[in-house]
């Protein structure tokens, strides 16, 4: 113990001795002759060569330096003296032994206003930062706001100043905003979080719009989770607005894949509502057309438009958007049916190769007992059947649930645009189907042909109604 009291002594007495160096320069700061500072200080570290770079020599640099910056006499001498002093600052901030010393001298020797040179980088990075953002450069601007923010964080955050503020709110929101426009979404979304977590405005709702969209660029799952749950608690008015983001982010971050695999478990948690379910089906309606999986992505669209139905059966989007989606099914299948009937029309025209010694196609023959090998064509009829059947089932699912949605919607007085616009589209699609199927079945059965046709008439006939 007396070993470190003896240390700490020594240690004293050398810094002591070491200030005691500087007093020439110190006295000719405090009545303004900065000429004569910086030549003595000049001679100082000639004569001590081991005192450049220390803390006390490269706070007299930074007073120097400052003093010469502002002045337009001193600047014709020295031009170079901003960026010599914003250099030197630098470096006394990048070491602990260097901030320990500044933090002393700022809090005990405020006559000396150890704070200006900081504040002076901050006021001239703040008026580059806005001109370079009027000019759309927001990746520069961006730099120079956030050098406001490390220094405000020095002369605010350490208490240099008289006053009870910590940190400047507006240059680090103009920092995270520049970022944002620069689509430097991870470091817009650092400025973001500290005004959040540090509170550093009255009203967040604005930064949390604008941390969600950086997120959402992101795709930080477990960091969007967590500020979404924040904004709930702290902003609870716009709980709406919150949802409406966590939608946005499971239709923009979710693959297809995981989010019927998220559905399938939040339906079997009762966790959503029908607005959200009906969302859902949505969102598996975008399955790319491409895909090979298009159709059973479809299908659980259909599957959450009926169970936002069953939980409000006066829900005609959703009605609608079912039959839609059946629509969409009969379509996927109808674009297999036209390959297939292509296909059986390539084998009907190739040529036999085989052929009877009068050039007719040689007879297939099988022994007693054994059924003859079907043929291509054979095969290709047989989905051409089934397809068939397929698509007589779909759209007879898209009329039943064109119908519902019609029938939900037909009465109500007063309709919006968009209202009348489902309806019209309704009558539309179902006058179209009935008329397919009307068609398809002149031949076969003409009864049922006939009454297809009187259903195509109905709705026909209410086109102009909802125009």
């Amino acid at each position: 113990m007396q070993k470190l009291i003896t240390i700490l002594t020594l240690l004293l007495i050398f810094n002591a001795a070491q200030a005691q160096k500087f007093d020439k320069v110190k006295n000719a700061i405090l009545i303004n002759q900065y000429e004569s500072a910086k030549s003595d200080l000049d001679k100082i570290l000639q004569k001590n060569p081991t005192l450049v770079n220390t803390p006390e020599a490269l706070f007299w640099e930074i007073k120097i330096n400052s003093f010469f910056s502002k002045d337009s006499l001193s600047l014709v001498k020295h031009p170079n003296s901003y960026n010599d002093m914003y250099n030197t600052i630098e470096k006394l901030v990048s070491t602990e032994e260097g901030n320990a010393f500044i933090n002393e001298k700022a809090n005990k020797e405020r006559e000396l206003n150890p704070a200006e040179p900081f504040i002076q980088v901050y006021t001239k990075s703040f008026s580059d930062g806005v001109k370079l953002y009027n000019t759309n450069n927001y990746n520069q601007a961006a730099n120079y706001f956030a050098t406001c923010v490390k220094y405000s964080d020095i002369f605010y955050g350490r208490g240099w100043l008289d006053t009870k503020l910590k940190l400047d709110s507006i240059t680090i929101l103009y920092t995270a905003i520049c970022y944002e426009k620069d689509k430097n979404f991870p470091l817009a979304i650092t400025y973001f979080e500290r005004l959040i977590n540090e509170k550093g405005m009255l009203s967040l709702e604005g930064i949390y719009n604008d941390l969600f969209t950086c997120l959402i660029q992101t795709k930080e799952k477990e960091k969007f989770d967590t500020y979404l749950a924040k904004a709930l608690v702290e902003c609870p008015n716009n709980t709406e607005l919150w949802e409406q983001y966590s939608r946005e982010y499971i239709a923009k971050v979710y693959s297809i894949d995981e989010k019927v695999a998220l559905y399938d478990q939040l339906v079997a948690a009762n966790k959503l509502s029908e607005l959200e379910v009906q969302y859902f089906g949505e969102l598996f309606m975008e399955g790319k057309s491409d895909d090979p999986n298009t159709e059973k992505y479809v299908l659980k669209a259909s599957e959450a438009f009926q169970q936002a139905f069953t939980m409000n059966p006066t829900n005609f989007r959703a009605a609608y958007n079912s039959g839609i989606s059946y629509y969409a099914q009969y379509t996927i299948l109808d674009g297999k049916l036209d390959a297939a009937r292509k296909s059986l029309q390539a084998l009907n025209t190739q040529k036999a190769t085989t052929t009877t010694a009068k050039g007719a196609p040689a007879k297939a023959t099988s022994k007693p007992g054994v059924p003859a090998k079907g043929t291509p064509q054979d095969s290709v009829k047989a989905v051409i059947a089934d397809l068939n059947i397929q698509i007589f089932q779909k759209i007879d699912l898209a009329i039943t649930w064109l119908e519902k949605s019609f029938t939900a919607l037909k009465d109500k007085a007063d309709m919006t645009k968009s209202e009348k616009n489902i309806a019209l589209r309704s009558v539309d699609y179902l006058a179209m189907m009935y008329q397919y199927k009307s068609d398809k079945l002149k031949s076969k059965d003409p009864k049922a042909s006939a009454a297809f046709e009187q259903k195509f008439s109905f709705y026909d006939q209410l086109h102009d109604k909802y125009q």
